[in-house]
């Protein structure tokens, strides 16, 4: 959770090194990586003057004004994330739907593909909780208050309602372990995998 300046200027560098991008900071006008990007900024920034503990009016302001930004960029992008759900490392390398549950918890170095939804089921409202190093395939749908494990990959279109065990590869519907290959492949080398 971003707390400090020291800590988004930190979760922005990895975000930014996460989907491989180039340059100091977006671009204003540009394609839809550009987009992106400016989408996460918006998003840290948001976190960032929300969790601030401060009566300074500036933070106040600043916070309705990037979640403003966020929010709106979000709807043209098609995603819904709550605020303080990823920690560093997000990656979203394409424009589309994706779904995330407030109540959910994510690691570092999380790459999220489109399609994807983390939600809860039966009238609960608590979501899964994923580990560090997870990669999250096209079209994939992680149901329930279950756990996933660090270095999991999940395979495109899979439904995950079980629980996911560290260092594997799970797809199909149900979700099952397909392989010990990990997620590391799957994500940007220079990453903090530690």
């Amino acid at each position: 959770m971003i707390k400090s300046k020291d800590d988004l200027i930190y979760y922005l560098e990895q975000d930014k090194l996460a989907d491989g991008y180039s340059g100091k900071k977006p671009k204003m006008i540009g394609s839809w990586p550009n987009l992106i990007w400016k989408y996460k900024v918006y998003l840290r920034k948001a976190e960032y003057y929300m969790n601030v503990e401060s009566d300074n009016i500036y933070h106040r302001i600043m916070y309705l004004v990037f979640k403003y930004k966020y929010n709106k960029l979000g709807l043209k992008l098609g995603y819904t994330i709550p605020l303080n759900t990823f920690e560093e490392g997000l990656s979203i390398p394409h424009y589309g739907m994706i779904i995330v549950n407030g109540s959910s918890k994510i690691g570092k170095n999380c790459r999220i593909m489109a399609g994807v939804v983390i939600g809860s089921t039966s009238g609960v409202n608590k979501a899964a909780s994923i580990g560090d190093n997870v990669y999250i395939g096209a079209g994939a749908k992680i149901i329930g208050d279950i756990s996933i494990g660090n270095n999991v990959c999940i395979g495109a279109n899979s439904v995950v309602v079980k629980n996911i065990i560290d260092n594997c590869t799970v797809a199909g519907i149900p979700a099952k372990k397909i392989s010990d290959n990990t997620s590391k492949r799957n994500l940007a080398s220079g990453l903090n995998f530690d």
